[in-house]
């Protein structure tokens, strides 16, 4: 049986724990292929989104998420990926899957950005050290903010033995750690915040698929924004604020929605449709990629594109039918609610103030 958190130096891992595992190993084995476990080389790495110093002046900004899925070598991942199992289950379970998420890569971001503004010189960093440290920080301010029952000994352990660590191993990027760690416990205060000053606008406590699809629509705008090479100027800050105020309108509907009977189920169905939408456009952009490399692919990859036309279709259905599948439960309450799942997410929202 799992211990309490402020019993245990470990927490029992969960189901986005779990997930960034086994993407950080998928990702080591495809970087596998012409290297060895005991080291991926400098090129390899560079082409699957290493972070490098001038990244953010090519206007890579992809490269600061995709570097803390990347590792040297199977002791580098070994070791990450055991802090991660240990660790991340007890933030994910006091947050919830998409708080945490939204932590872990925001601490990814903030070490990426260290690093990048504290090397003088030329380098080229990959690992999870960075969110790892950030999982760290965000639970300092849990702690501190009287929301888990976290020791100091866990700190002074876990801290101690990070700081010996970065100074015995000159590789180690302690820019990245101690960026993530600053940006996790920022990020983590500010959830906070928000989650209380939200009781003064919201009535309901949503439940994790919605603030799942609104973070995922956030991101997902953040990365078309960038990928078409935006700059973050005065021409930029219009189209920025509409977009800002679009969001708070979303979440404003959503939130009336299911102060509502039968909002559960409405909310459902607007996941999957966004999530239906969201298949569409991945599936344009795919289409869109074919054409310019289509002369350099095998035979079966142009065989493949020929059949671009149907991608956006297929994976809006697929996106559509996926999360009506998945959210099958959920929609079955819905549909049954004559006002007591709505009086539940009001009620959530009055007892429990911040994260």
């Amino acid at each position: 049986m799992a211990q309490r958190a402020g019993e245990s130096f470990f927490g029992s891992p969960h189901a986005v724990t779990y997930l960034l595992i086994l993407l950080n190993s998928v990702l080591f084995a495809v970087t596998l292929f012409g290297n060895s476990l005991t080291g991926i080389d400098t090129a390899t790495l560079y082409r699957y989104g290493a972070l490098f110093k001038g990244a953010l002046t090519l206007h890579e900004y992809w490269r600061l998420i995709t570097y803390a899925f990347l590792h040297g070598n199977i002791v580098h991942l070994g070791m990450n990926m055991l802090c991660v199992a240990a660790w991340a289950g007890i933030l994910e379970n006091r947050l919830g899957a998409t708080y945490f998420l939204v932590v872990y890569l925001a601490a990814a971001v903030g070490g990426g950005i260290a690093s990048i503004e504290g090397h003088s010189g030329a380098f080229l960093t990959v690992g999870a050290s960075g969110s790892i440290s950030g999982i760290v920080g965000a639970l300092l301010c849990l702690t501190i903010l009287g929301k888990l029952p976290l020791s100091p000994q866990f700190f002074a352990v876990v801290i101690g033995l990070n700081v010996l660590f970065t100074m015995n191993a000159p590789q180690v990027d302690w820019l990245a750690h101690l960026g993530g760690f600053t940006a996790g416990f920022a990020v983590c205060a500010l959830l906070d915040t928000a989650e209380n000053l939200n009781r003064y606008w919201l009535r309901c406590k949503f439940p994790e698929f919605v603030k799942a699809g609104i973070a995922a629509g956030v991101i997902g705008a953040a990365l078309l924004y960038f990928e078409a090479d935006s700059r973050i100027d005065a021409d930029a800050l219009l189209p920025a604020a509409a977009a800002f105020a679009g969001l708070l309108l979303v979440v404003k509907l959503a939130d009336i929605a299911l102060a509502r009977p039968r909002g559960l189920a409405a909310a459902t169905a607007a996941t999957a449709i966004f999530w239906g939408f969201l298949g569409f456009a991945i599936g344009s952009a795919a289409a869109g990629g074919c054409g310019p490399l289509y002369y350099s692919m095998s035979a079966g990859a142009r065989t493949l594109c020929s059949t671009t036309p149907l991608w956006p279709a297929l994976l809006a259905a697929g996106g559509f039918l996926a999360a009506l599948f998945i959210l099958r439960g959920e929609l079955r309450r819905g549909l049954k609610d004559t006002g007591f799942i709505a009086t539940g997410f009001t009620a959530e929202r009055r007892r429990r103030q911040g994260l």
